[in-house]
Formats: C-alpha cells, structure tokens, sequence
C-alpha cells in the first residue's frame, strides 16, 4: 500500500509499505519482510509500440529511503518498475510491478489506485 505523488507529468515520489513480501519464482526480488520505503523519486515513460502500447506508461524509481522493518531496521536498496495504465476516466490506474532484475524492488504483483 502506498502513494504516488506527481510533481508533474513525467515525474514523482512514491511512499509505500510492502507487508511481508516474499516472492519465490525467478527473477524476483526478495524484501523478506515488511519494507517501508519513502520519497522514492520515479520517472513516467509513455509507452509505445516498441515498449508496450499506446496508453500505457512505464514507472521506474529508484533511491530515496528504505528498510525492512525488523528489529533493528535493516536498510534495503530501492527500486521500483512498474506499468501502469488509467481507468475509469482518469480517476484511477492500474498497476502490475515488474522485476527486471533480482535487485530491482518488490517484484511481481498487481494493484488499483483510486484518485
């Protein structure tokens, strides 16, 4: 769960807590436990042909703070890709996070924001 926040239309900060985020299946990054994460700066990239379809676009971050919440905090490098396209007259988008690499962030999953 989390927020996007826009500074414009190509860019942002993202506040999130990922609860108990253990993936298992290849090219999936493991945060082993809860991770907090905040003020992860991110890019938005309109897709295309070439890298998806038009109307979609492409969400990648990475750095700002984060940590998994044993005792004490552990720090964890953060990165975020996701793909993302708006629903519902622009009042909400679809997310599906991705991991390119096995460092890249939360991994595999799906969700909607409401706006």
């Amino acid at each position: 769960m989390g927020t996007l926040s826009f500074s414009n239309s190509t860019s942002g900060f993202l506040n999130g807590v990922f609860v108990n985020v253990t993936y298992t299946s290849q090219n999936s990054p493991q945060y082993e436990h809860s991770a907090i994460l905040k003020k992860v700066p991110f890019k938005i990239t309109p897709m295309t042909d070439l890298n998806g379809f038009t109307g979609g676009y492409i969400i990648e971050g990475s750095g700002g703070t984060g940590y998994k919440t044993i005792s004490p905090n552990v720090p964890l490098e953060v990165g975020i890709y996701a793909n993302i396209i708006p629903v519902n007259d622009g009042k909400s988008i679809l997310m599906q996070l991705s991991a390119p690499s096995s460092a890249s962030g939360p991994g595999p999953g799906s969700g909607v924001c409401q706006f």
